[in-house]
């Protein structure tokens, strides 16, 4: 993973990584911290966070193993970071990561705006549709 993420960073990407890593960063042997200071990622709950103390991402757990590492250069689009209750969205043993970003810092502009609320879904049923968001 850090030689393809050093890879793309060659090629001028920036990075935005998620994941369940049964790893924190607060480890200094573990592969996530590894990862983050080789390729220079950055965690934005941290930056937005420092001294929020410890909780668990996983149930059992006492630790917060699941993250998102970004380029530095794009946590400052980062308007929004919280995790939430285990088994709220999806049945699952984990918290789910929210983040949401400042478009226009994202991507230097915001002319891609999401629909209304009522018009985000895709009934399993609508065989076009789903096709549709599945090539997508």
């Amino acid at each position: 993973l850090i030689a393809f993420v050093k890879d793309l960073q060659a090629q001028h990407h920036d990075i935005i990584l998620a994941g369940d890593w049964n790893e924190t960063l607060d480890d200094t042997q573990s592969g996530l911290l590894r990862l983050a200071t080789t390729t220079g990622l950055s965690d934005p709950w941290l930056t937005r966070f420092p001294n929020y103390p410890s909780f668990a991402t996983r149930e059992p757990g006492s630790k917060r193993i699941d993250s998102i590492l970004m380029s530095p250069r794009l946590v400052a689009s980062v308007t929004r970071i919280g995790y939430s209750p285990i088994d709220c969205f999806v049945n699952s043993d984990h918290r789910g990561m929210i983040m949401e970003c400042d478009y226009t810092l994202l991507f230097g502009t915001n002319t891609n705006t999401l629909p209304r609320m009522a018009f985000r879904g895709v009934k399993a049923n609508d065989k076009r549709h789903v096709t549709t968001y599945v090539e997508k």
